[in-house]
């Protein structure tokens, strides 16, 4: 109760302050951006740690809580990678290709957390034998069906993790790129590797988002009590506005 009375008073008091400090005091426009950043920071901070602390505490379902405590850590993470693109924006860079990785690991622990908790209540490959053929939709509709049960598991999986490969892979790339003097960040060149290292990361984002859609509408009942859209937007959320 405490920890919440704070939380709120911080919420409610500091923050509406420090903007009003940082508008009457003319700061320049950087140090501005870092300082409320810097605050938001603080606020999100205690509640991730809160809910890893307790996941920890009221350790149940270790082959799904261990999943969820790694995709929590993604909130610190993120929220520590854009306050010092902040503070440091000629460095970013380098943070940012930590929280690249971190991305692709996330992404495969909701794919494992997904999988425990299917194969807890059944057989997952079994069970979707005995279902309807779950077909392609636009824009890969051309592909061939991915046979019920074990072939679309294994294709889901596989198409999944590539993106777990192939992000670290790109990141290396880039963060090599900008040692060189080559990469070019935000510029669109032939002569630079910003546009194909985000073609790259783009085409397997979308594959592994499309695999992951695939997945959850051959299990759609079965993961219904878990609400997996819920969780998967907020992740995304995380990403797109720690991105923004």
């Amino acid at each position: 109760m405490v920890f919440v009375l704070l939380y709120l008073l911080l919420v409610v008091v500091l923050l509406p302050a420090v903007v009003l400090f940082a508008l009457q005091q003319e700061i320049k426009q950087q140090d501005t951006t870092a300082h409320v950043g810097g605050l938001f920071v603080i606020l999100a901070l205690p509640i991730s740690m809160w809910e890893i602390v307790q996941h920890m505490i009221y350790y149940s379902r270790p082959s799904l809580q261990k999943h969820i405590i790694r995709i929590l850590w993604m909130v610190p993470i993120y929220a520590l990678n854009g306050w010092v693109g902040l503070v440091f924006p000629n460095q970013g860079i380098y943070v940012d290709c930590a929280r690249e990785c971190y991305e692709a690991y996330v992404i495969y622990n909701f794919l494992v957390y997904l999988l425990n908790y299917l194969n807890a209540e059944m057989d997952l490959e079994i069970n979707l034998s005995l279902k309807p053929q779950v077909k392609h939709t636009f824009p890969l509709c051309w592909l061939p069906d991915w046979r019920m049960g074990r072939e679309l598991v294994y294709c889901c999986k596989h198409g999944i993790l590539q993106y777990t490969l192939i992000r670290p892979l790109t990141t290396a790339i880039a963060f090599i790129c900008e040692l060189k003097g080559v990469y070019g960040e935000g510029q669109f060149k032939a002569n630079v590797a910003f546009p194909y290292v985000i073609a790259a990361n783009n085409l397997s984002q979308f594959m592994a988002m499309y695999c992951l859609v695939l997945f959850y509408r051959a299990n759609k009942e079965e993961l219904r009590p878990m609400k997996p859209i819920g969780k998967f937007l907020c992740i995304k959320a995380v990403v797109f506005f720690s991105f923004l």
